[in-house]
């Protein structure tokens, strides 16, 4: 099977470069380098390997911002427009790491037509602090300025005076002009090629909801998994029929992750816990803090 991996990246080009060839060399890879870091020393990595393409499009992306979502909707115009028919699109970051093998991935996701994204239905969650996310209108998080604590004083200043009046939205949004409910989830997943397709052709055509999501907090969470969810491919996806919101830990089906005050980052004292996780890839891994971790691990996928 030929596999399109969709990728974000903005730092440490050391270790997207062994996470990419970790990989399936029969795969191919694109790659969004956020438009604040300099790309160069990731293209000059690179720059011998083929199946790697660095979009020229480039947002620039702060987290839970409406730039994040665009990033990925780049990522998959340039997979659709190849002209390639890919069996799977698989959307990772750049700190990701694989666990399972490669002929393990490959068999797992070219054995059934199964969308490897998992989602909660976020308007009827009674977790009223997950409605905010949407409700709210959340200005500046795609601010431009070098100032990185002037973007959070004016997007926390204006978050909290919005708390202070009546403008809210509504949890539902119009796709296709019907109301549906919003589905949100993590940034992570595999889908079919055709299912890929119909999401970008949402992304492209559907101007009221890349309106409504464009002032809510982690559209990227959100958008991809509201059009899939308000759609036939949910048929195949997996719904989180829970009405509290459980964390997002548990609402990515391919990843492992431990979320603290931030995303930990593993080291080789987590090995054993990674390799009976179940999950296919964890996140996060530097090449500072995981080098012994991942030679563990490249060693355990070669069994």
């Amino acid at each position: 099977m030929k596999i399109a991996y969709i990728i974000t990246a903005y730092k440490d080009e050391t270790h997207l470069f062994r996470l990419i060839k970790s990989l399936d060399s029969n795969s191919d890879f694109y790659v969004h380098i956020d438009k604040k870091v300099d790309i160069t020393p990731f293209e000059i990595l690179f720059q011998n390997i083929e199946n790697v393409f660095f979009i020229k499009y480039r947002y620039s992306v702060n987290w839970g911002s409406f730039n994040q979502l665009l990033s990925q909707m780049e990522l998959l115009r340039c997979v659709v427009d190849s002209g390639i028919e890919y069996h799977r699109v698989v959307c990772l970051s750049g700190l990701d790491y694989p666990i399972f093998s490669n002929a393990v991935i490959a068999d797992t996701l070219s054995s059934n037509d199964f969308e490897y994204i998992q989602a909660m239905n976020l308007s009827q969650t009674i977790t009223l602090s997950q409605h905010l996310k949407v409700t709210l209108y959340h200005y500046f998080r795609d601010f431009e300025t070098k100032h990185v604590l002037l973007k959070k004083m004016l997007s926390g200043i204006s978050r909290n005076i919005m708390k202070l009046t009546p403008f809210r939205k509504k949890t539902s949004v119009l796709i296709s002009d019907k109301l549906v409910d919003v589905y949100m989830g993590s940034d992570y997943w595999a889908l079919t090629f055709d299912c890929a397709k119909y999401v970008y052709s949402k992304l492209e055509s559907e101007k009221a909801l890349m309106a409504y999501f464009k002032y809510t907090f982690v559209p990227s969470e959100m958008c991809i998994h509201t059009i899939i969810f308000n759609s036939h491919y949910s048929e195949k996806a997996i719904l989180y029929a829970g009405s509290n919101y459980p964390g997002l830990c548990n609402l990515t089906p391919l990843h492992y992750i431990v979320y603290g005050k931030s995303i930990k980052i593993f080291t080789d004292t987590d090995f054993s816990e990674l390799v009976n996780s179940g999950k296919m890839f964890f996140r996060k891994a530097t090449t500072d803090a995981s080098g012994k971790l991942l030679d563990m691990i490249d060693k355990h996928r070669s069994l």
